[in-house]
């Protein structure tokens, strides 16, 4: 009897033991299936051509900032199969600098995508995208030869069209009949020059152009002509554009003043406390728009910073090519341009975009805000 208890034990001893080994077997394998190990993410590589100096340097910090932010949010994205590396290029606010710093950036390296900042900086690059064989997105530039000289040229960003179109209807609504409009005369400027003369021919708008070099000083030379008119709007950089509002301010101008997204200030809005003029924007700064909040707080939160439209289309920007990047295959340069030539629909912070296969403007709507007392009101 002894011996067969003796069995009996040994035998439970070993159903145990191989129950034990099963239950850890399986736990394994249900942990390598629920958390597989992590491969070696692929890296795309972006080249960022932004101006960190010169006259739109500020301009080149959100957008390095948007982008950055991005890039983070990707990386801690445990679903996002790919990682972004970012490397950001002075081009001083000058297209012919911006030329050399793309020529010595590309041939140290190939990058798999390359970014480019303001409209006359985006043209002087886009013959050397075409060499390169690299998608280049143009962001802040609205002029519209920065998509005909290249295959490889593609544009987040309104256009003239997309700031003009909602501002006319606004003027008309207004009553407005008599518009001056003083522009910095490069291709951003001379785009919406054109698209002026154009749109306003067919309505009981005038409107009265005045090129001029973008200094704040050749603006004293205008300033007369400027407080004759019913309304103003300056087409400039965003500091030199808001030192023309300041200066149009102190002299007691009367009539309709208008700026650009850019000029919109969203970090130091008391500046315009007692003020009042209108600008063009995106529908970012709606508070009751919800796309945008999540974002805007956790930007807030890592920055101490509102979310500007220049930020934001960087963000978005890089955001969107992670979205098409994000497959099993091999990603390339060549693969992101063969995507975005068929097209797809994009659901943004902008609102849902729509890339027309072989269309290389990739735009968004715009919307007539008054600032009044430092607050933002959408009204058109």
């Amino acid at each position: 009897m002894e011996d067969i208890n003796k069995k009996l034990s040994r035998s439970n001893n070993m159903m145990f033991l191989g129950i034990a080994i099963l239950v850890v077997v399986t736990g394994v394998i249900l942990y390598l299936v629920i958390f597989p190990p992590q491969k070696n993410k692929e890296v795309i590589s972006v080249a960022l051509f932004a101006p960190m100096t010169g006259g739109a340097a500020a301009t080149g910090a959100e957008v390095e900032r948007g982008m950055l932010f991005a890039e983070g949010i990707l990386e801690k994205n445990p679903l996002f199969t790919k990682d972004f590396e970012v490397t950001v290029f002075d081009t001083e606010s000058d297209p012919e600098k911006s030329r050399i710093v793309f020529e010595q950036a590309m041939q140290k390296k190939d990058y798999d995508v390359a970014v480019s900042v303001l409209s006359s900086v985006s043209t002087a690059l886009a013959p050397l995208a075409e060499k390169y064989e690299t998608p280049l997105f143009a962001l802040v530039a609205t002029a519209p030869a920065v998509t005909k000289e290249s295959s490889w040229v593609y544009r987040y960003w309104p256009t003239a069209k997309q700031y003009i179109d909602p501002l006319l209807s606004f003027l008309d609504e207004e009553g407005v009949t008599d518009l001056y409009v003083l522009y910095f005369d490069d291709e951003f400027g001379r785009a919406f020059k054109s698209y002026f003369e154009s749109q306003s021919a067919q309505s009981n708008l005038t409107v009265t152009t005045q090129s001029f070099s973008g200094s704040a000083e050749e603006f004293l030379e205008y300033r007369e002509e400027a407080l004759s008119h019913q309304a103003f709007l300056p087409v400039a950089f965003e500091s030199t554009a808001r030192t023309i509002l300041s200066d149009m301010f102190d002299e007691g101008y009367a009539g309709t003043l208008i700026s650009l997204a850019g000029v919109v200030d969203v970090n130091n809005l008391e500046i315009f406390e007692g003020k009042e003029f209108f600008a063009v924007a995106p529908i970012i700064y709606n508070e009751s728009y919800i796309p945008a909040r999540a974002v805007e707080q956790n930007y807030r939160a890592e920055f101490g910073l509102s979310l500007d439209a220049d930020a934001a289309g960087a963000y978005d920007l890089l955001r969107m090519i992670g979205n098409i990047s994000d497959r099993e295959e091999e990603i390339d340069s060549f693969y992101i341009k063969n995507i975005l030539d068929n097209g797809f629909l994009y659901p943004g912070i902008f609102g849902s975009v729509t890339v027309t296969p072989g269309i290389k403007d990739i735009t968004y709507d715009m919307y007539v805000i008054r600032i009044k007392d430092g607050e933002i009101f959408y009204i058109f």
